[in-house]
């Protein structure tokens, strides 16, 4: 897993992108004066993020492991004055 300050995880992204997907499809039904209500952009968001997140997934080229690296992890040395 990815852990890196700058990193962001693929549930994330998936989650926004999902949600930038819906906000667009909002406004464009809004300019046609169809209204949706809240409650149902945020069940097209949850049934979205999904798949986006399998689209990110394969992307990358592998999947993404929870488990913990087996990679041993090193202290930085104390500084010497």
């Amino acid at each position: 897993m990815n852990t890196s300050p700058g990193s962001v995880a693929s549930g994330a992204a998936s989650s926004g992108a999902a949600g930038s997907a819906v906000v667009v499809m909002v406004w464009v039904l809004s300019l046609f004066h169809i209204p949706l209500p809240s409650d149902v952009a945020a069940a097209l968001v949850m049934l979205i993020a999904p798949m986006v997140h399998l689209l990110i997934s394969r992307r990358s080229g592998h999947a993404r492991s929870a488990t913990p690296s087996s990679t041993e992890a090193v202290a930085p040395k104390a500084a010497t004055p």
